[in-house]
């Protein structure tokens, strides 16, 4: 099902279309799996081990690029590979911090930092959250930087916020 979010969350007006992966009764990776959207993210999840982790108690909060961001990644074959898992490891746990992060929670970090909020990721990497006009904006140590499309879909155990990029390692 295809639906299209106007971000009022984040006092923003910008229109995505999107699928959802909201549903409050399934852990993250059952929700990031329920839609094509979204499979090579949860696929590589998959193969490095750390869907196990993500189907804990938690919480835990997930910026999940979409299929599009990925196809963006020059050497996703050569990071799937299986010697390769190390850095796979590390560049996904980059996506992902411990806690719950709301949209309007990160909205107020970054209010409280005067334009920006830094959050430690579950790889060790740091994540900075900034305010754009029509968007969340998180740029990774590497000076990458994603925009939130879909935030705030709930999980059992988290929170996902959909971004267009996928977030690299330093």
């Amino acid at each position: 099902m295809k639906t299209l979010l106007f971000v009022f969350a984040l006092g923003i007006t910008t229109s995505y279309a999107q699928t959802s992966v909201n549903d409050s009764r399934k852990d993250l990776i059952a929700n990031l799996s329920s839609t094509a959207d979204y499979a090579t993210f949860t696929n590589a999840l998959n193969q490095s081990g750390l869907s196990q982790t993500l189907r804990a108690n938690g919480p835990f909060t997930i910026f999940a690029p979409t299929d599009k961001a990925f196809a963006k990644v020059p050497s996703l074959d050569e990071l799937l590979k299986s010697e390769n898992k190390p850095k796979l490891i590390k560049l996904l746990s980059n996506h992902v911090l411990t806690g719950k992060y709301t949209a309007q929670s990160i909205r107020e970090a970054i209010e409280k930092g005067q334009g920006k909020a830094t959050f430690k990721t579950l790889g060790g990497g740091t994540l900075t959250a900034a305010l754009s006009e029509d968007a969340v904006l998180i740029t990774d140590e590497a000076g990458s930087t994603s925009r939130v499309i879909m935030p705030d879909q709930n999980s059992d155990n988290g929170i996902i916020h959909i971004i267009d990029t996928v977030d690299q390692t330093k």
